[in-house]
């Protein structure tokens, strides 16, 4: 009887044991899952951080100098392609006389004068603002043109000559052809040349001629510089085409 009573206390506390032990690990067993799965969610899904966009500059034209330098430096109105040198030292005495004008070109946003070296009788250009030889064009007009060089200046006047007078002598005298007015937007060219005198009339054709060849290499130019600005050209008198010949 007692030991049957034993047996049974036995079969109890083992029992129990036994269900102590399965429910710590179930309950081990639970709270191990569940740290796996926030572990897991975590890897999932990661904390968002904030992400702030930069702003781009402010959008702004590159200086002058610093995006048209190599058109600066290689200037197309000059067959080297290269500027005119300047000045080294800022105390060098200006030589004047160098230069006589020969021309003036005005159009919108561009003043050019057309100088004549007085030694060689090459012909240059300078832009109003520009150097040549280390004097600077600081103003062209439609008939002059002041360059300086440091303190001193020198103002060089367009020499325009002046049409002959009509030969009395006869109806026989040819007339020379008018110079047509300049039209809007046509750039001023005055050329000056030392006036001949007209004796026969072998003479008068010949300044004729080079009257109407002046004339159409000025209509030439004008196009060549409304071309380059994007304006149309001006049509040519066929006159002009044509040289004058002695009848």
């Amino acid at each position: 009887m007692s030991s049957s009573l034993g047996s049974e206390k036995i079969v109890t506390v083992l029992a129990v044991a036994l269900s102590l032990l399965l429910a710590g690990t179930i309950a081990y067993e639970w709270q191990w899952g569940e740290r796996f799965r926030q572990e897991l969610t975590k890897l999932r899904k990661p904390d968002a951080k904030a992400v702030f966009a930069a702003l781009l500059p402010e959008f702004a034209l590159l200086p002058r100098e610093a995006a048209y330098n190599e058109t600066l430096t290689r200037p197309i109105f000059i067959p080297s392609r290269r500027g005119s040198p300047t000045s080294s030292t800022g105390g060098q005495q200006m030589k004047k006389g160098q230069f006589v004008l020969s021309g003036v070109i005005i159009v919108p946003g561009q003043r050019l004068a057309l100088l004549r070296d007085v030694t060689t009788g090459k012909s240059e250009r300078v832009e109003q603002g520009n150097e040549i030889r280390g004097m600077q064009a600081e103003r062209v007009d439609a008939g002059a043109i002041v360059l300086k060089q440091g303190n001193e200046t020198e103002e060089l006047v367009l020499m325009v000559q002046r049409a002959p007078a009509p030969q009395q002598n006869g109806g026989n005298a040819a007339e020379l052809p008018s110079i047509p007015a300049k039209p809007s937007g046509l750039a001023s060219v005055t050329v000056s040349e030392p006036a001949k005198p007209l004796d026969t009339d072998d003479q008068r054709i010949e300044e004729q001629e080079r009257q109407r060849q002046k004339q159409l290499e000025n209509y030439q130019e004008n196009n060549r510089i409304r071309k380059e600005k994007g304006m149309p050209l001006l049509p040519i008198p066929p006159s002009l085409l044509e040289p004058i010949r002695k009848k």
